[in-house]
């Protein structure tokens, strides 16, 4: 069973088989179906929106907001609940009114969070709960109960007439629940639930800043991405799942596991967004593989990795479709796969050739504690 609740997001949202009144179910499929369309589907192909006219849509509609200056809220609202993976109050699809109705938990504040995101601040909270059960086989059986909270703030500097074209993005994760001992258990080497991954995956207790960057329209083609992202939301995003809390939430699901080789969930940045024309971008940029949510700037781009992804919209027969090729360069030390554990310290090698020797499994804090050495080795 898996509970997930959104604060400031979505009223509750139970994934198990609960009933509700028919009066709520109403409510929530509306509340999916504008949220999904206020999020933004394309990823990060909602940057070739920068360039269009503004909707004439009222401010009522939670449309655009009359500014002097270029605001990317206005131009693409998409990119704020991209970036937060999640819906954002001030957007279109938001509902306001009364407790059963509205689509965020605590609602308007009596209409000064509204004016706030007129005003370029939007504030939004989300904490999701998971429960999992290994019944057998893995490294042990047992079940892990952890919860992941979520604070982001954006601020849309042209709403609030400082400069045009600029986005201001920060986020704090907060996990708390069961260690690592406990997450890990299934023998996976990234963990299975997707949240588990942020702050860091081997943090269990912690609340930490996990991105701080400004986005950027240079010009209507062309924005940049400057500073600390989140590589769970934006690069190598896949097209079939991508957002745990609507989606699936395995990991493997919502991104590639080999991302996990090249850097950490939480990465320093310089990306650039091109969008020729609305049906295609073009991003790409450089990651520093040694960030983590724990430190500023230790060991910054000492190696680099590099990204380009483009992502193509289409439709057939009025169905929209997209297509996303991407290519991944890192010079980072990597394992010598031929020769795995020739790098390693002996108390680590005899660690791994008792377990690829199939003899009794090691603990699960061995493992963990392999996990470590094998990360501090590589660093």
């Amino acid at each position: 069973m898996f509970l997930q609740r959104l604060l400031d997001s979505s009223q509750v949202i139970y994934r198990s088989n609960i009933k509700a009144r028919p009066r709520n179910l109403a409510a929530f499929a509306a509340l999916l179906l504008t949220a999904t369309a206020a999020r933004a589907d394309e990823g990060l192909a909602t940057f070739g929106h920068v360039s269009e006219p503004p909707s004439p849509t009222p401010v009522e509609a939670w449309g655009p907001v009359p500014t002097n200056m270029t605001s990317l809220a206005n131009l693409a609202p998409g990119l704020l609940p991209f970036f937060n993976n999640a819906p954002v109050f001030g957007l279109p699809g938001t509902v306001t009114g009364n407790f059963w109705d509205q689509t965020q938990l605590t609602g308007d504040w009596g209409g000064v969070r509204t004016e706030m995101t007129q005003r370029g601040l939007f504030l939004d909270l989300y904490s999701t709960s998971a429960y999992q059960d290994v019944t057998s086989g893995g490294l042990k059986t047992g079940t892990a109960f952890l919860q992941n909270t979520q604070f982001s703030v954006n601020f849309d500097t042209g709403r609030a007439g400082l400069w045009p074209g600029g986005l201001l993005h920060f986020t704090v994760q907060s996990r708390y629940g069961a260690s690592p001992d406990q997450t890990f258990i299934v023998g996976s080497y990234v963990p299975q639930y997707t949240a588990a991954v942020l702050p860091g995956p081997l943090l269990s207790h912690d609340t930490l800043p996990s991105e701080y960057f400004l986005v950027q329209a240079l010009n209507p083609k062309f924005s940049v991405i400057l500073g600390k992202i989140s590589d769970i939301f934006i690069p190598d995003q896949t097209l079939f799942g991508d957002s745990y809390k609507y989606w699936f939430a395995n990991f493997n699901f919502n991104k590639n596991p080999m991302t996990t080789n090249f850097y950490n969930p939480t990465a320093l940045a310089a990306l650039g967004a091109w969008t020729p024309i609305k049906s295609l971008a073009v991003v790409g940029g450089v990651l520093d593989p040694y960030s983590q949510a724990t430190s500023l700037a230790d060991h910054a781009f000492r190696s680099q990795n590099y990204f380009v992804t483009a992502i193509g919209s289409y439709q057939i027969q009025g169905l929209p479709g997209q297509f996303s090729p991407s290519y991944n360069w890192s010079n980072q030390p990597q394992i010598d796969r031929g020769d795995p554990f020739g790098a390693l310290s002996p108390p680590l090698v005899n660690q791994a050739v008792g377990a690829l020797a199939a003899e009794a499994l090691p603990p699960v804090s061995r493992v963990i504690e392999f996990l470590k050495s094998l990360l501090t080795t590589l660093s």
